[in-house]
């Protein structure tokens, strides 16, 4: 009996570690975002270790733009100046990121967000994990 209280135990605590992002969170996709791994449908695995361009997100009721934004060594940011439209949509108890421009539309899934990381999905497959993105220079460090 222990033991099946220990193993149900394990696996909630899984379970709510591993939990889909709801709506609830959706603020702290606000921000900038670097890609950190792109893993393609087969399996094989790109990290970036460092980005030229990163994503800024802004979103004030599940509706924004994401644009590809440039970072500086002296803190600025610089940008050609194009925006996607961004909505976020809950349909069948899962999160999508709606995109548009004047010359495609397409969606990703969201699998998780937190302050720190944005894991997104494709329709072709293709996971995304960013890292929230502070700067080249933080403390000295990048």
């Amino acid at each position: 009996m222990r033991n099946l209280f220990l193993i149900l135990s394990i696996s909630f605590l899984l379970i709510s570690c591993n939990s889909t992002p709801d709506l609830s969170q959706i603020d702290q996709l606000n921000g900038y975002w670097e890609i950190s791994k792109v893993k393609e449908k087969n399996g094989n695995e790109k990290k970036f270790s460092f980005n030229e361009n990163v994503d800024y997100f802004y979103l004030e009721n599940l509706k924004g733009f994401r644009q590809k934004m440039q970072p500086q060594f002296d803190g600025s940011y610089k940008t050609n100046g194009a925006k996607e439209k961004v909505s976020v949509k809950e349909e069948n108890d899962s999160i999508f990121i709606y995109y548009e421009t004047s010359q495609d539309q397409w969606k990703e899934y969201l699998i998780r967000l937190t302050e720190e990381e944005l894991v997104v999905k494709n329709e072709s497959g293709i996971t995304y994990t960013y890292k929230n993105f502070k700067g080249y220079i933080t403390d000295g460090e990048k």
